[in-house]
């Protein structure tokens, strides 16, 4: 029923648009989720539909799992413009 989406590790889950409609429908394992194109942090355990134009795929990461770059937990990683993220500690935009 969720086509498409996968996880990319423990921490990150990928969902691509596949629908002519822009429409993703996905389901987030239990726990926290922060959208890490607008920031939003989701609870999980549940099924959501997100509005998904072609020009971005949506991505979650999961609460508490560290910066690529310098392990800071991604609660702490602010999105300063869709899909651009800085993290206070590596003082680095991903």
């Amino acid at each position: 029923h969720f086509e498409g989406q996968y996880m990319f590790g423990p921490a990150l889950l990928v969902a691509p648009v596949i629908r002519a409609d822009h429409r993703v429908e996905l389901y987030l394992p239990e726990g926290l989720w922060h959208d890490l194109w607008t920031g939003e942090s989701l609870p999980g355990g549940r099924a959501i539909t997100v509005e998904a134009p072609l020009d971005w795929i949506p991505v979650y990461g999961r609460d508490g799992q560290p910066c690529l770059t310098c392990g800071t937990p991604l609660i702490k990683i602010r999105v300063v413009q869709r899909g651009t993220h800085f993290c206070p500690n590596c003082q680095r935009l991903e």
